[in-house]
């Protein structure tokens, strides 16, 4: 990880709360754009937590919501397309299970980039290049 992070200002970041089956889940939209690689060394350097994982459409749903009415079209989430080995497969940046994907059509699509986005249109997940710079979500 990069030891010179620099840590976004207060108005650049809202938290947000979600609840689902009792428990209650912290996560930081954060508005200052990083590529994924900076992104998810802000979430761990800064809030001590990662990029968001998202585990199943209710979570996914009030991630998509959050960055709506913040007016943000894309932004990072926590996954990515893992190493070359035998078997290449998607993986959360916070090394949970991959048990969920909210995939937009046509996506993901072989070559378009290795790190996953959120568009506000719909939730849906993109496949893009991991060197762009968007918002992010933070799980904290």
């Amino acid at each position: 990880l990069d030891e010179n992070v620099e840590c976004p200002r207060e108005e650049d970041s809202v938290q947000m709360q979600a609840s689902t089956g009792g428990v209650s889940h912290f996560y930081l939209l954060v508005r200052s754009p990083r590529t994924f690689k900076e992104a998810q060394n802000v979430c761990s350097r800064c809030y001590r937590g990662n990029l968001a994982s998202i585990h199943d459409y209710r979570i996914n749903s009030f991630i998509q919501n959050a960055i709506c009415l913040r007016n943000q079209a894309q932004v990072w989430i926590g996954g990515f397309l893992g190493p070359l080995t035998r078997y290449r497969r998607f993986q959360w940046s916070d090394g949970s299970h991959w048990n969920f994907q909210y995939w937009a059509p046509g996506q993901p699509r072989n070559g378009s980039g290795h790190c996953v986005s959120m568009t506000a249109r719909g939730g849906r997940w993109r496949l893009i290049s991991c060197l762009k710079s968007l918002p992010f979500v933070c799980s904290i």
